[in-house]
């Protein structure tokens, strides 16, 4: 596995190439992942696993503070595209979201 339901690693992950399966289907290049335990801390929630050779670009969470505090502006730009991936996310959930007002 590429992740583990229930460990606690805050990294965020990027898959660059190759492809991998997670419950809510697959994982394709471009496309991140752990993007949920990266913002709370919480133990994954899912497993990940890679269907092909696969090359991942991970982000630790010490990472990023570093990043962000020497580029401000790329902080906020993370977690930008963190709030829409995981909005769209939501928002595709459909009624799986019933009584969500976000």
């Amino acid at each position: 596995p590429v992740l583990t339901q229930g460990e606690l690693d805050r990294a965020l992950d990027l898959l660059v190439d190759g492809r991998l399966h997670a419950p809510s289907g697959d994982v394709l290049p471009t496309s991140t992942f752990g993007e949920a335990a990266f913002l709370d801390g919480r133990p994954r929630a899912v497993t990940v696993t890679a269907t092909t050779e696969a090359e991942v670009l991970r982000l630790s969470h010490e990472a990023f503070l570093s990043l962000s505090a020497r580029r401000p502006d790329l902080g906020r730009a993370v977690l930008l595209d963190l709030g829409r991936i995981l909005a769209a996310r939501l928002h595709s959930a459909g009624d799986d979201t019933a009584g969500w007002t976000g």
